[in-house]
């Protein structure tokens, strides 16, 4: 089990950063932000990276967010 949630993070990890590097750099600081508070920015919503009540749309994009710091 922790085998496979490893090779998951491993994998959202990557598809994460190719996701982070077509992001302006708004974009870029509103998702940031989402970890502290809610987000409307609608790109962001059309992209499914933040919900339409505002938060990021997993942990797993949590995390990935606060380790890039």
């Amino acid at each position: 089990m922790r085998e496979t949630l490893r090779h998951f993070q491993t994998n959202a990890a990557a598809l994460f950063q190719k996701l982070w590097e077509t992001l302006t750099a708004e974009e870029r600081q509103s998702l940031q932000n989402a970890c502290e508070s809610k987000c409307k920015r609608r790109s962001l919503i059309e992209r499914g990276l933040v919900t339409e009540e505002g938060e990021l749309f997993g942990r797993v994009l949590r995390e990935w967010l606060l380790e890039r710091g």
